[in-house]
């Protein structure tokens, strides 16, 4: 890809400077700005690419000049940029791995562009270990996301990914492995599920959850475990390792249906829904339809079941909106501590009311 202009990439630099500049010194609208001079001297920058960066952001609508005022604060950051002013980089799992990975990239790439960003892709390179084998990924593991964070070319990453790096700030989506950002509520769907599936009068619970480098599965266990504690179900809520994916889904409704009676489960918590699809056909083809489900679905991509399920629905639009919010309170204020927001799975109406089979 063709480098940006000098001029260019320089005042964009300096809009960034600006940008940061207004938020840490919390100026809001009508108040004044330091003369030009002044500002030079704060932001290091020449005067010509200052001239050039408070021109694009009156254009932009975040500054005025007003006759013997001077230059004020019309609103700290654009309702709606013309321009880019961040290249943020997308990290992302392989879009096979599950619906919810994909419709995720394609939200957090549409609110990117919203809020001001450019961005780039980088995907899971050939030569990277499996998932299986590793707890947390390098940028190494992605094809050409080493050259860019070393030319500089990225102010941040945005990834669901377990991702070490200390070049750029780091947002989590979904999953936060210590970053900030915006990341499912285990906890909630865990503890609501469980009261939901109670009330129906289940009382041999198993909750679905993946193997332990699944950062995803390890963080939903701790929440299955809480609840557990909380609650005082002792045995009566179970853990089931099981991956993510169809043939994962076949083999988890083959080891519910292959335990004695006596130790048979009547109902499955599972978080990824096409696990759970492929679950309820197997489970309801082989005389298990009386096992009861309650599932964590993808919202923007309802898919149907072959069982009446207890249905939680991810909003992953919301999830990628609030990232990206995060992302941004963290490149404007850089000195402050990055928040963290939890973003629930919402019970939907059951397909039909859950008796005790």
């Amino acid at each position: 890809m063709k480098a940006p202009p000098r001029e260019k990439y320089s005042s964009q630099a300096a809009c960034r400077k600006m940008l940061i500049y207004l938020h840490e010194h919390e100026l809001k609208a009508g108040d004044k700005l330091p003369t030009h001079a002044e500002l030079v001297k704060r932001l290091k920058v020449c005067h010509d690419t200052l001239n050039t960066a408070m021109k694009w952001l009156v254009e932009e609508g975040v500054l005025s000049r007003r006759q013997r005022l001077g230059t004020v604060v019309a609103q700290p950051y654009p309702s709606f940029p013309r321009r880019a002013f961040w290249q943020v980089g997308i990290v992302a799992p392989p879009l096979t791995s599950s619906y919810f990975i994909s419709v995720l990239i394609h939200c957090i790439h549409r609110h990117l562009g919203l809020r001001g960003f450019s961005d780039r892709t980088y995907m899971l390179s050939v030569n990277a270990a499996p998932s299986s084998e590793v707890t947390e990924r390098h940028p190494e593991d992605f094809s050409g996301l080493v050259d860019d964070l070393d030319n500089g070319v990225l102010n941040a990453l945005i990834t669901p990914a377990r991702l070490v790096t200390d070049k750029v700030p780091v947002c989590g989506v979904g999953s936060l492995h210590g970053h900030f950002g915006a990341t499912i509520d285990h906890r909630l769907f865990a503890r609501e599920a469980v009261t939901e599936l109670l009330r129906a009068e289940r009382r041999r619970i198993a909750a679905a959850v993946s193997h332990p480098q699944d950062s995803f599965g390890q963080e939903f266990a701790r929440s299955v475990n809480e609840v557990r504690q909380s609650l005082g179900l002792g045995q009566d809520l179970e853990s089931v390792i099981c991956s993510n994916g169809i043939e994962h889904g076949h083999r988890l409704a083959r080891e519910i249906l292959a335990r004695p009676r006596s130790k048979r489960i009547d109902a499955v918590i599972v978080r990824d829904d096409m696990t759970a699809q492929a679950c309820a056909a197997v489970l309801a083809a082989e005389g298990g339809s009386q096992i009861a489900m309650a599932v964590q679905t993808n919202l923007q991509i309802p898919i149907s079941f072959a069982l009446p399920v207890l249905r939680f629905a991810l909003d992953v639009d919301e999830l990628a909106e609030k990232s990206v919010e995060m992302l941004l309170e963290k490149l404007l204020r850089p000195s402050r501590t990055p928040r963290s927001l939890l973003v629930p799975a919402r019970l939907l109406a059951p397909d039909a009311m859950l008796t005790a089979g």
